[in-house]
């Protein structure tokens, strides 16, 4: 989508649209509308700049561009008024921080991770503490512990079930579809049943987003997540057709699509990956994300495909590309270790 030419030529939006609501209700299925009606707010000056701000950047994160949303989180993080009241201020460290996970961030991750926990402990915000206990978990287990972590990001996730919290299902999707992904790369497949069921059983309740076609994307990455433990227990008729059931979804989206490329390789579907791939790569330029992890990860990808279909030149093109990358992250985490 071209979000750099909203607004030249865009049709004037009735009064009716001009909401926070609204502009999030549209975010998967017409991502520019949703930027043009936060933009017409701010421009009309019908909010405070710093919600203006946020609204923005959850427009983004939901748009899996975390770079574009971070700019934003930040300028409200470092907005006196937007801190006036700690609510706000802890629901802002959340979403930043989430976005930092996804980059694989450590650094930045830490830091808001250890003001969200203090500022929710001295206010007793227990749905913010279970928050930080599960991306806890998930650094735990990225760091080698990875028994500590599951269990640390499971109880979180029992804890969230009890919480009077208007996003509490949205939060348990997000803990469940990740401890599935954790429990297939380690191989515990019967365990990865049991969130998958878990996940699934959330959406069923409803994920009280407001977002048309939430529901849709949430199974897409369902469907990824089954496709590839359905491959591994060699049910491959079943998993043929739970991937059909993704391609489906008339739109594509970044989180799924990574997700997927075990079973894609499972099933000798290279096209299909370098079909991913592209769409991955797009989203990561969009978002200036091209020199970190999930772009090693996409590398790792195309090369794999590339071999898959005989094309070596491309494939030693990707593992140059790869190399370079790689050199480039160590030294950027040498350079910040010795500091």
């Amino acid at each position: 989508m071209l979000y750099s030419l909203l607004g030249v030529a865009a049709a004037q939006l009735p009064d009716s649209l001009l909401t926070f609501d609204k502009a999030y209700y549209y975010n998967i299925v017409d991502m520019p509308k949703s930027l043009q009606i936060v933009r017409t707010m701010r421009d009309r000056k019908m909010a405070a700049d710093w919600e203006l701000d946020r609204a923005e950047a959850n427009l983004w994160s939901l748009d899996r561009h975390y770079n574009k949303a971070l700019k934003l989180y930040q300028k409200v993080l470092d907005n006196p008024e937007a801190n006036k009241s700690w609510e706000e201020e802890l629901s802002t460290l959340f979403l930043a921080s989430y976005c930092y996970e996804k980059l694989s961030d450590e650094r930045h991750l830490s830091k808001l991770v250890l003001r969200m926990r203090d500022l929710a402990q001295k206010h007793d915000a227990k749905e913010y503490l279970c928050m930080t206990e599960y991306l806890r978990g998930r650094r735990i287990y990225m760091m080698g512990r990875k028994e500590e972590g599951y269990a640390i990001s499971l109880q979180a996730a029992e804890d969230m079930k009890h919480m009077d919290y208007r996003y509490k299902n949205r939060m348990l999707f997000v803990f469940y579809i990740n401890l599935t992904n954790m429990y297939i790369h380690d191989g515990k497949y019967r365990e990865a049943w049991k969130t998958l069921g878990e996940t699934e059983e959330i959406i069923r309740q409803g994920l009280n987003m407001g977002v048309l076609d939430a529901t849709r994307r949430a199974n897409g990455m369902v469907c990824a997540s089954k496709a590839r433990l359905l491959a591994v227990e060699g049910r491959l008729e079943e998993a043929d057709s739970v991937y059909a059931l993704m391609r489906a979804v008339p739109y594509r989206d970044i989180a799924a699509e990574m997700m997927v490329v075990p079973y894609l390789k499972m099933r000798g579907k290279y096209a299909d990956i370098l079909e991913s791939t592209q769409y991955r790569r797009k989203i990561l330029e969009e978002d200036s994300n091209e020199l970190g992890i999930t772009m090693l990860n996409l590398l790792k990808d195309e090369i794999d495909a590339h071999l898959g279909l005989y094309n070596y030149e491309e494939a030693t093109e990707r593992y140059s590309a790869l190399t370079r990358l790689t050199d480039s992250l160590h030294v950027d985490n040498l350079n910040y270790f010795s500091r």
